[in-house]
């Protein structure tokens, strides 16, 4: 529904790619990972430590400061681009969750992302293209001036992304890096290795580390994302020193449950969000509005 002249009219003889990945590619990947949020399916919580974590971690690796993803993306046939493809649906993803963000500061919570795009797609549609070179020009338009910034900047440009300066928009404190004392992980800290299998959510135990304290035994399977679930309160904030958590786990193909009480070492910890348990009126709109929220439903939840 959304495509230049260069795929509408695609030449495969002598192809010209499009500049607009973080469109086709990007933004598609990042609704894959919100939708679920917006419907109910996924917390907050789990979108934030899981989802966008996992984006933009990943998304640190693409060498910004030797090509924008414009750049990328229209050169993405040669060997020097075609190497950072990947980095579409992770840098991708990230950059279409921080431009949502912007236009719902900018519209003060009036539109999202996928509004936009719902008028692009009215607009145009699977058999009108629009045109490559002035596309981010239209797009600024359907929502505010100021918008430009963050294509001639992150988009267009070079500049490293404040993603702590967008997510406090939303009530979301961000740390790319910062040291603190946190729960040890049952593997990550004890030096215990996990066979993990892309399809499945389960890690397999393959060698019980020998600072293990959870009592591991080889073969043992678990959730890999137990640890957010288990150690992390609604907020993102790890649970205090000395709490009891109940870890399950498959052994022997039965489910078992372990008691483990937590403990705390000091690490250098990475990309890390908490979510403000006050926030502003602002913050909480710009929140409810970017996932979706209804916060009737949640009143009555309370209640």
């Amino acid at each position: 529904n959304l495509h230049s002249q260069l795929i509408g009219d695609f030449d495969y003889a002598d192809p010209k790619m499009s500049q607009h990945l973080w469109l086709y590619e990007g933004l598609t990947e990042y609704f894959a990972g919100l939708i679920p949020v917006r419907a109910g399916l996924m917390s907050p919580k789990d979108y934030l430590l899981q989802e966008l974590r996992s984006k933009i971690s990943r998304g640190e690796k693409f060498p910004n400061e030797k090509m924008s993803f414009t750049e990328m993306s229209a050169n993405i046939l040669e060997k020097k681009y075609w190497k950072q493809f990947r980095q579409v649906y992770q840098r991708g993803a990230a950059l279409g969750a921080m431009l949502d963000i912007e236009i719902i500061r900018l519209t003060d919570g009036d539109k999202t992302l996928i509004d936009v795009i719902s008028e692009l797609v009215e607009r145009y549609g699977p058999q009108r293209s629009f045109n490559e070179d002035s596309f981010i020009d239209e797009f600024v338009n359907l929502v505010h001036p100021d918008l430009k910034l963050f294509f001639d900047n992150y988009i267009s440009g070079n500049e490293e992304i404040p993603y702590d300066k967008f997510l406090a928009q939303v009530g979301v404190e961000y740390h790319a890096s910062i040291t603190e004392p946190r729960p040890r992980h049952p593997w990550q800290d004890t030096k215990t290795k996990i066979v993990a299998i892309s399809i499945s959510e389960f890690a397999t135990i393959k060698k019980v580390g020998k600072d293990d304290f959870l009592g591991f035994e080889k073969g043992d399977r678990i959730d890999g994302d137990f640890y957010y679930d288990l150690f992390k309160d609604e907020y993102g904030n790890y649970i205090p020193e000395g709490d009891t958590v109940n870890v399950s786990l498959i052994r022997n193909e039965e489910e078992i449950s372990i008691p483990v009480v937590t403990q705390y070492i000091e690490v250098d910890a990475g990309y890390k969000f908490v979510i403000k348990p006050e926030m502003t009126a602002q913050e909480l709109k710009y929140f409810n509005t970017w996932l979706g929220i209804d916060t009737n439903k949640l009143e009555e939840t309370s209640d």
